[in-house]
Parts: C-alpha cells; structure tokens; sequence
C-alpha cells in the first residue's frame, strides 16, 4: 500500500500473516474472477503463478469476512458466498 493511494479497507493483509505477504497489502476485491481447475493448473505448470502455502483458516476467514463487508465487490459474487459462512 502507498500513501494516498485509494484502496479498500475491507482486508488489510501485515507481513508475517501469509509466507506470500512481504508488505502492509490489500485484498483487491473490485476485479474477482471465476476460473477453472484447467486454468489454474495450466497457469501453474507453464510458470505464471506459483503455488504458495495455503492461507490458515483464520486468515481465509479474514478475506471472506472482508468480501462480505467490501463495497467494490460486484453483486453476482456476493450472491455466491453462503449466507453465515
């Protein structure tokens, strides 16, 4: 995150919350995607992502939770998240 610049509040991520998290980081809620299982592993065997740890359950619990609460996240995603969860 720089100064002044305008982001959502909704999840801050700290360093040491996630091996991937080397700076105070948002989650950028406003551009979410839907891919598929096919897509994600031909990203990960041709090298344009990387596979990292898994986030703890608290951390993923963190994200949601900021979903939920984040403005800029479109309608059609939020209709898919289960009610309580």
């Amino acid at each position: 995150m720089r100064p002044g610049l305008n982001h959502d509040d909704a999840c801050i991520l700290l360093p040491g919350d996630h091996e991937f998290i080397r700076h105070e980081s948002y989650v950028y809620y406003r551009d979410p995607r839907i891919e598929s299982v096919a897509h994600v592993q031909k990203m990960l065997e041709h090298g344009v992502w990387q596979e990292k740890a898994p986030f703890t359950p608290q951390m993923l619990k963190r994200i949601v939770d900021g979903l939920r609460k984040s403005r800029r996240v479109p309608r059609h995603i939020k209709t898919l998240l289960p009610e309580g969860r």
